[in-house]
């Protein structure tokens, strides 16, 4: 396994299913062919949220777990939002 990405939309909820959770071990370019080829199955690209410790862009130990699937999405056309 090189990928995983799972959209959810739990019951009784209203709207659109939103990527969870996507993990990645391989290049940003597969995980992007990845979450590409899933949005168009699903109708077009949907909410991406993205959980993160507190001042996680300091952190060097999350940088390198997050790196290759922030830089995925965004690859995939997905937009970082928030602060962090």
């Amino acid at each position: 396994m090189v990928g995983r990405a799972a959209w959810v939309l739990p019951p009784g909820a209203v709207g659109d299913p939103w990527l969870e959770r996507f993990d990645l071990d391989a290049e940003p370019e597969v995980g992007a062919a990845l979450l590409r080829a899933a949005h168009e199955a699903l109708g077009g690209p949907r909410l991406y949220y993205a959980s993160m410790p507190a001042h996680w862009r300091r952190r060097p130990e999350v940088l390198a777990v997050i790196k290759a699937p922030m830089a995925a999405a965004r690859l995939a056309g997905l937009v970082e939002r928030g602060s962090g």
